[in-house]
């Protein structure tokens, strides 16, 4: 049966099928499952992933690859590296690259940050031995922004419930009212009616 074809009851194919069934007997078993953060499908290669750092390079520092002598074999070495770090992590090489992505993104925004003596000209500062250090910056700084996103999710979540149960409370209020204005009224006409019988 081809992986493509369609399952007929749930509309998914075989594959997302698969996936699922996988997801839930892991999740059975205590594991827990976090789909992969797709940044960007286009870069599903290294080569892709180099030609990636290369636009990010021209675009943050247009004069600055014009400056080095290409180093195809090098770059290929540097790029290889950094996705084999990732993939040690325990993640699938297209997961790495995604997060490589997202290195290479968080290297570019946050210069400053990384207070780099020389400036980016191409792929080595992804290295792994002596610049480890830079993909393990970048790291945390993802993992502070996803912190304080979260963080930030939250509040608002927050201030969403509270303004909701302020609403409610506005609403029962309200209701409460209505029935002692109506009891009022009620009590106010019985006793107008006692008067007249009187």
């Amino acid at each position: 049966m081809p992986e493509d074809q369609q399952d007929f009851l749930s509309g998914e194919s075989m594959e997302e099928t698969h996936i699922k069934v996988a997801k839930e007997l892991l999740l059975e078993r205590g594991y827990r499952v976090i789909d992969p953060i797709i940044i960007n499908t286009e870069i599903n290669n290294q080569r892709k992933l180099c030609d990636y750092f290369y636009m990010r390079l021209e675009s943050n520092h247009p004069n600055r690859r014009s400056e080095r002598s290409p180093n195809n074999t090098l770059d290929m070495q540097m790029i290889s590296r950094l996705v084999k770090s990732r993939m040690a992590t325990g993640l699938g090489e297209k997961a790495a690259i995604q997060e490589c992505i997202s290195i290479i993104d968080t290297i570019f925004n946050s210069e400053e940050e990384f207070k780099f003596k020389y400036p980016v000209m191409d792929t080595t500062i992804l290295g792994q031995d002596k610049m480890g250090w830079i993909t393990s910056k970048a790291l945390k700084i993802m993992d502070d922004k996803k912190r304080d996103a979260e963080s930030e999710r939250l509040r608002l979540k927050s201030e969403e419930v509270e303004q909701s149960l302020d609403s409610d409370l506005r609403k029962v209020e309200n209701k409460l009212d209505t029935l002692l204005r109506s009891m009022e009224d009620d009590n106010g006409k019985k006793e107008i009616g006692k008067g007249a019988v009187c």
